[in-house]
Parts: C-alpha cells; structure tokens; sequence
C-alpha cells in the first residue's frame, strides 16, 4: 500500500519540489508504560509516575529539504503558560518563570499560544483542531506553493473539505490510514525520537511548563539534524526492499507473503503484475 500510494503521488507529480508533512502530537502520558510486573499474559502496566494533568497539543510540520522554517508550536489551556496576566504575586512568578524557561532552551515566546478563556477555564485536554492549524500557520510567513501532507483526521479535512488548502497550500494529499504510521515523517520518527528523549531527561513532568518546553527543544533538534533524511526514507526514496527493511521482523515477512500472494494472484487472473511484486513501476 505504501508503494502503490507513492506510485500514484509519483505519477501526479506530486514529490517534487519543496514538500511539507504536518501532524498533531501531545504532551500527554496516558499511553505511557514502563518495564514491571505484570500478570504473565496481560498488557504492561501503566505507569505510576506524578505528571501534569494537562494535555498539551502541538503541531509539528517536516520539510523535504530539511530546514526548520516552521518550528513546533504548542497550545495549552493551562494557565501557567500565559505571558498576559498581571496583578497577582503568583501570576508574576509564573510569567518570570515561563520567560525564563522559553529563554534557556531558546524558544521564541510566539510558539507557546494559550487557548482557554479569559477567566475560570476548567479545560485541560488541547484537542488537534482545523483552527490550530490556521493559528500555527499564521505564526509563519512561508511559501504555500507545494504539495503538503497530512493524515485523513477531522482536524486536517473538516466537513470533507482540506483545512490547509484553505489556508493556501495548492494541493493537500493524505495518507492511507492503514499505512499512515510508516509514511508521515511525523509519526516515523520525529514524534517517537524527540518524545524518547523527553522522557528520559529526568525532567519533573509535573512541572508542565519545563518538560513542555524542552519537548519543543527536543522537536527543533530532531528536526534540523533528521528532517530530509526521514522524508526521504519514507516517502521519496521508497523501494520494495527498503519498503521491508523498515517494517521489520515479523511485520516484514508478514508483508513479503503478502506481495508474493498479491503477485500470484496477479498472474493468475491475467492481470499487469508491473515489474515484480512490491515494485513501482516507473
């Protein structure tokens, strides 16, 4: 599926050129689990580690070319990252706190945007959103004439209709959602190395304003050091064999039955099986 659906993009036109992947990902640890016991048999335990009760969400968007032109924003309903409030002792204190943090890990005040309410705002998940998008790309004057990336969610198709070309783009593709996890550059692997990361730094994730922000750290070096590399693996220079090598053990011998089934069937009712199972014709 991944091959068949870079062979469509190919054929389109729609991989050259500067090319863009965005997602939403999250501060939050509900799905964490650590190493412990557990009854033999059953799923790991999650973990027991204090964390903020806040779900921040944040927008991350890789470059084919690598550069870091529109760094991760994050956007909370938790008071603590609001720059606006004066007045109360501990409202200075939490600003004072929060410029200083956004200053050591070198964030600009710009990406961290509150989007609770004025006063008594009880909200603590940042739920991914077609208005995040338009508020992080406002953050930014950059070019809109490629092609972008997404998966198919709500938050990127709203009433069927592509929330970023509204904002734009000229042409806004999603992935597969069977294989979206193995394409976005996203998903595999700025999300997953930038987070491992985090979560061993031994940083107090209760202290939501300094593990938040040093998330946004991890994004920006993950980012610059990998961003092209990983669009080129997953998308741009996709094979049949690396294809394989990268969904690995059992899931890649599952998928080589897989191409030599499909191929065989190809075959045998007459059909154009290309140039071999797996391969994209050029």
């Amino acid at each position: 599926m991944r091959l068949e659906w870079k062979g469509v993009r190919q054929r389109a036109g729609e991989l050259k050129g500067l090319l863009a992947s965005v997602d939403f990902t999250f501060t939050g640890h509900r799905t964490d689990r650590r190493l412990t016991y557990a009854p033999a048999g059953g799923a790991q335990p999650k973990s027991s580690a204090a964390c903020s009760r806040f779900t921040n969400g944040i927008v991350t968007v890789v470059w084919s070319d690598g550069v870091n032109r529109t760094p991760p924003a994050l956007f909370t309903f938790n008071g603590k990252f609001r720059l606006d409030r004066v007045g109360r002792k501990a409202w200075v204190q939490e600003r004072e706190k929060l410029e200083a943090t956004l200053v050591r890990y070198r964030i600009e005040a710009k990406r961290i945007l509150y989007i609770g309410t004025e006063k008594n705002e009880t909200r603590t998940y940042a739920a991914e959103s077609a208005e995040l998008l338009r508020r992080f790309f406002a953050l930014y004057r950059v070019r809109r004439k490629g092609v972008i990336f997404s998966d198919n969610g709500s938050a990127f198709f709203p009433g069927g209709a592509s929330a970023l070309e509204a904002l734009g783009f000229v042409k806004h593709v999603s992935y597969p959602a069977p294989v979206h996890q193995h394409l976005s550059p996203n998903d595999n692997r700025l999300h997953g190395t930038a987070k491992a990361q985090w979560r061993t730094s031994g940083v107090d994730f209760k202290d939501d304003v300094e593990s938040s922000i040093m998330w946004l750290s991890h994004l920006d070096a993950d980012l610059k050091a990998h961003g092209a590399t990983w669009f080129e693996r997953n998308i741009l220079d996709l094979t049949a064999e690396s294809a394989r090598e990268l969904l690995r053990g059992r899931s890649g011998q599952r998928s080589q039955v897989d191409y030599d089934r499909l191929y065989a069937y190809r075959s045998f009712a007459g059909l154009d099986v290309g140039t071999g199972p797996g391969e994209v014709a050029p």
